[in-house]
């Protein structure tokens, strides 16, 4: 019976150590999301555009890079055939 009473009490204890862990972990995550939040400094608009004429609109249009997107769309498909 004495046994039963020590192992119930090391139980309780390492329980209350578990629940204990659990919320400094909790604690510490929220402290670490707080700090890793950045400024938000808004950018300026001129910054993100050149300019809304048509013109401008189409070179921003063209200079964007979309890599080879035919092998791309082939790996795709060739990856559907074998399901």
């Amino acid at each position: 019976m004495n046994k039963k009473k020590i192992l119930l009490a090391i139980g309780l204890v390492v329980l209350l150590l578990g629940i204990g862990l659990y919320f400094y972990w909790q604690t510490n995550r929220q402290k670490g999301l707080e700090q890793a939040v950045p400024s938000a400094e808004p950018i300026p608009l001129e910054e993100i555009t050149s300019g809304d004429t048509s013109s401008a609109i189409q070179q921003e249009i063209e200079n964007i890079d979309l890599g080879d997107l035919d092998s791309e769309l082939q790996a795709i498909d060739q990856e559907l055939e074998n399901l």
